[in-house]
């Protein structure tokens, strides 16, 4: 069942008898929130992930952090990625808590206002990639070099300068693919909930 059929079940059922009208839209309701929840599966199951992610390499950066206090090259680096993975873990988990509390017992003006704060979330991080690639391409090289081939890059730091540069293009251009091609279906799911307040 898509948005359309949703949308023609709500006008039929304004126009349906009294006496059944509240049963009506109690079950179109949790038919629509049942939809709009699975119109944001792609949502769920991203922050799901890049929790799970964030969390192994937050203990993995710690630990290196940690074990590279006397050598402050390397450990302001892994702090530099702590606090991007923090960001990160903190998002996603904030974009979950706004995911789960859309419930069928809300008003349409809630549910729309729960999907315009997901969409908020989504252009914060998609505007943060701006700044945050470019700041964590350098101490992520610098980190796992160290970590993995006990190699130091700042022997190379020319090639890091231009690691930055070349990430912060990228950045761009990511950041307006993303406004240009936001979350279809999360707009779908808000132009839903308009209609229905219409």
């Amino acid at each position: 069942m898509n948005f359309q059929e949703l949308t023609q079940i709500w006008q039929q059922t304004d126009q349906a008898i009294e006496s059944k009208s509240s049963l009506n839209r109690r079950l179109f309701k949790e038919a629509s929130t049942s939809k709009i929840r699975s119109h944001l599966y792609e949502i769920k199951w991203t922050s799901y992930i890049q929790i799970i992610i964030g969390f192994f390499f937050f203990i993995f950066l710690l630990e290196f952090a940690m074990s590279h206090l006397a050598m402050l090259k390397f450990a302001i680096p892994a702090f530099v990625l702590i606090a991007i993975t923090l960001f990160g873990v903190v998002l996603d988990s904030y974009q979950l808590f706004v995911y789960y509390s859309i419930q069928a017992d809300d008003s349409i003006v809630q549910t729309q206002s729960r999907l315009e704060k997901l969409r908020q979330i989504e252009t914060i991080d998609n505007l943060s990639l701006l700044v945050l690639i470019p700041l964590f391409v350098a101490p992520f090289a610098i980190v796992m070099a160290k970590a993995f081939l006990a190699v130091d890059l700042y022997s190379i730091f020319g090639m890091l300068i231009n690691f930055t540069i070349g990430s912060a293009v990228v950045a761009i251009i990511l950041t307006v693919l993303l406004i240009i091609y936001p979350n279809k279906k999360l707009k779908e799911s808000i132009e839903f909930t308009r209609e229905l307040k219409d």
